[in-house]
């Protein structure tokens, strides 16, 4: 997803674009595949590794919002479904890198790109790379209760991940409907975007 709800009273720094706004409905139609269509063929981009967008407003100004107020209400109960679901799969994977790092020496106490996702491992995995990462391993006593919190967390994240998934395609099919799009017209939309959203 591009876009999230920030209620963290926080500040931006550059290149951080928002929309002062705690619409749910807003939310998910900025995150539909529809929606990206529209921005790749009005933003400017940049090319830099990999492809990135400035959102400028008079680029967003420019982009149809539908209006109905039962496509809304939909729109907004399955976004803060997946809102919900995206924060508690958050925490699950920050909790437990920082409980990853317990077994890092302090000289030693940042996660690498495997480590950081380690809801993409199975246990062998994971212990290989616990001993690459931090040139130590998970002690013999710790190994079962290890394996089965990396299996329950990872169960979890896998989960919550697919309950997102659902949800974003339950918004896609609304917004769809309601711009009329027949089965052909989103089987080339969704071609025309595939890897770019």
């Amino acid at each position: 997803p591009k876009f999230t709800l920030d209620s963290s009273n926080g500040f931006c720094g550059n290149t951080a674009y928002f929309i002062t706004s705690d619409d749910a409905a807003l939310l998910g139609y900025m995150n539909s595949t529809l929606f990206w269509w529209f921005v790749f063929g009005l933003a400017e981009g940049l090319r830099g590794g990999q492809w990135r967008l400035l959102m400028f407003s008079e680029h967003l100004a420019q982009l149809p919002i539908p209006a109905s107020e039962k496509s809304r209400q939909s729109i907004t109960k399955t976004a803060n479904t997946a809102t919900t679901a995206a924060r508690t799969r958050y925490d699950i994977i920050s909790q437990f890198r920082r409980r990853i790092l317990d077994l890092a020496p302090p000289e030693r106490r940042k996660l690498n790109t495997k480590l950081e996702n380690w809801h993409d491992r199975d246990f062998t995995a994971f212990q290989a790379e616990i001993k690459k990462a931090f040139k130590t391993t998970i002690p013999v006593k710790e190994r079962g209760e290890w394996e089965k919190y990396l299996v329950e967390q990872s169960a979890e994240v896998a989960r919550l991940t697919a309950e997102i998934e659902a949800a974003e395609k339950d918004i896609d099919a609304i917004v769809y409907n309601l711009f009329d799009l027949t089965p052909d017209e989103i089987n080339l939309l969704e071609a025309s975007i595939a890897g770019q959203k």
